[in-house]
């Protein structure tokens, strides 16, 4: 009987451990994820790995932001290049299948764009990855809710064009606490003015 509660036990703490985001959990100290994932400096309080603790296929890079006293408090993946022809339909299906498994997780979001700028040149349809290169184009998601479960406060899903022919997918968790991993980023970086 003993035995049967300490692997209940151990069960639901493991399962705790990985119920955010690729694994990871609001708050986590800096320390305790290096340890355990061999964490790259990036710039002030940014630190990236290949390897999360449960790792999704479509993304290969992985960008934590940590502060002092708060923890981890946002996760950005982004997925390899996807190789796109100029009217992006590789990418916006790889960016419809991610965006479809985002809502089942976390419901309907709050803000879908899919828009070109007023008066952009790159207005026909095989201008697609060119307008999103130039920036002129929008394709991304938003989740903004406190409503969001493992203490998330929004999460969003865009595009990146690398060039006409390859556009890379990004997706942001942020935590609750992202606003204090703001201020602090922000002293350390004005300090050296």
């Amino acid at each position: 009987m003993k035995t049967l509660f300490f692997c209940a036990a151990f069960v639901l703490a493991s399962g705790a451990a990985i119920a955010g985001p690729f694994g990871l959990e609001k708050g986590t100290s800096f320390a305790e994820l290096n340890k355990r994932l061999k964490l790259k400096p990036e710039t002030t309080g940014i630190y990236s790995t290949a390897n999360p603790p449960r790792a999704h296929p479509d993304f290969d890079d992985y960008r934590m932001t940590f502060a002092p006293g708060v923890g981890l408090c946002r996760v950005i993946a982004f997925s390899p290049p996807v190789t796109t022809n100029v009217y992006g339909e590789e990418a916006k299906q790889k960016y419809s299948t991610l965006q479809s498994a985002l809502i089942q997780k976390y419901g309907q979001p709050n803000h879908n764009f899919d828009e070109l700028r007023h008066g952009s040149i790159w207005s026909d349809s095989k201008d697609w990855t060119m307008s999103l290169l130039k920036t002129e184009r929008s394709l991304s998601t938003f989740w903004l809710s406190t409503d969001l479960p493992d203490s998330l406060q929004s999460i969003r899903l865009n595009t990146v064009a690398l060039s006409t022919t390859k556009v890379m997918i990004v997706i942001a968790y942020e935590f609750d606490n992202i606003q204090q991993c703001t201020d602090w980023r922000k002293q350390q970086i004005d300090s050296s003015l």
